[in-house]
C-alpha cells in the first residue's frame, strides 16, 4: 500500500531534511531532529534532500558517500556550481552531483556511450558501449532472462565489476510530458551493500546509469585505497 510522503510519522518526509540548519544538526547528532529511527517504520535510512536550502556540510557528506573526497578549495568550487544548479531545479540528485564532478574534471569512470536491448522470446540480448576511465571504448554483449538482466550482464562484462542484485525499482520523476524515469537499485559487492540511482527519459538507460553509479563508486574507492597504500609505503 502506497504511503503518502507527507503522512505523519510513517511518510518519507518525516525523515527527509532539506534545510541547511536541519542537515547540519543531523550530521552532528541524529537525535537533534529525529526521536525515532526511520527503520522502525519501514524506511531504509534518513534522506538528506539536497536543494537551495542545503549547506556545504550536507553536500560534502553526500559527495563522500558517492566516493568523492575533496580538499576545501575543490569543495568550494563544486558548492558554488551546486548553488547555481539549485536556481534551475528544486532538488539535486546523485546523478546531478556526479555531472558536476565530471564538469570539474574529477568525474573519471565508466560512461555510457550507447546501448541496444532486444527481446527474443524467453531470452534478451543487450549490447553496451562504454567509455572507460582511460578514454578507450569497450563493447560487450550478453544474454539474460529479460532486458534488465541482459543489460546488467553486459555492463558486468564491460567493466569487470560483479554485482549481486538485491532490489530494483523504477518510478516517475515529475509530471506530464517532461516526466523522467528514475531507476534505483541495491546491490551487493563482497560483504558490502551499495545503492545506485540513474535518471533518463528511457527507463532502460536509467537502469544502466544506476548500475554504473555503483561501479564508478567502487572504482573511485579502489583508487583512493591504492593511493593510500602507496603513501604508506613511501
Amino acid at each position: 500500500m502506497h504511503v503518502q510522503r507527507n503522512k505523519a510519522v510513517v511518510g518519507s518526509n518525516a525523515f527527509a531534511h532539506e534545510s541547511g540548519i536541519h542537515q547540519h544538526g543531523m550530521l552532528r547528532h541524529r537525535g537533534t531532529y529525529e526521536i525515532m529511527r526511520p527503520q522502525d517504520v519501514g524506511w531504509p535510512d534518513t534522506q538528506m534532500v539536497l536543494g537551495r536550502h542545503s549547506g556545504r556540510a550536507a553536500v560534502e557528506q553526500r559527495l563522500r558517500a558517492l566516493g568523492y573526497y575533496l580538499e576545501d578549495g575543490e569543495l568550494d568550487l563544486v558548492f558554488t556550481d551546486f548553488k547555481a544548479l539549485c536556481e534551475q531545479q528544486r532538488v539535486v540528485t546523485d546523478a546531478d552531483l556526479q555531472a558536476l564532478m565530471q564538469d570539474s574534471g574529477d568525474g573519471e569512470g565508466y560512461r555510457l556511450a550507447s546501448m541496444t536491448v532486444s527481446d527474443r522470446g524467453q531470452r534478451a540480448i543487450a549490447t553496451v558501449e562504454l567509455s572507460d576511465p582511460d578514454g578507450s571504448r569497450v563493447l560487450e554483449s550478453a544474454e539474460g532472462d529479460g532486458p534488465v538482466d541482459a543489460l546488467f550482464a553486459a555492463l558486468a562484462a564491460a567493466t569487470g565489476v560483479r554485482l549481486a542484485l538485491e532490489s530494483y525499482r523504477v518510478h516517475s520523476v515529475g509530471l506530464g510530458a517532461d516526466a523522467r524515469g528514475e531507476a534505483s537499485l541495491s546491490v551487493r559487492h563482497g560483504e558490502v551493500e551499495y545503492e545506485g540511482t540513474g535518471t533518463s527519459r528511457d527507463i532502460i538507460e536509467a537502469s544502466a546509469l544506476a548500475w554504473l553509479d555503483v561501479a564508478n563508486r567502487l572504482l573511485r574507492q579502489r583508487r583512493i585505497a591504492a593511493g593510500s597504500a602507496q603513501l604508506a609505503t613511501a
